[in-house]
């Protein structure tokens, strides 16, 4: 059965990461997140970023 993807909401980090890592992990901001929207405007679907 194909779906129809009905949209994508991208998000970023709100607390810090608890995750163990050596890397260091960092929110990224709307106009980052915008970025990556317009590269996935390709997939033809509604994008929002918050």
């Amino acid at each position: 059965m194909l779906t129809k993807l009905k949209g994508i909401h991208l998000y970023s980090m709100v607390r810090p990461s608890q995750q163990k890592t050596d890397l260091q992990i960092e929110a990224l901001d709307k106009s980052e997140l915008q970025i990556i929207a317009d590269k996935m405007n390709v997939l033809k679907t509604k994008i929002e970023c918050y």
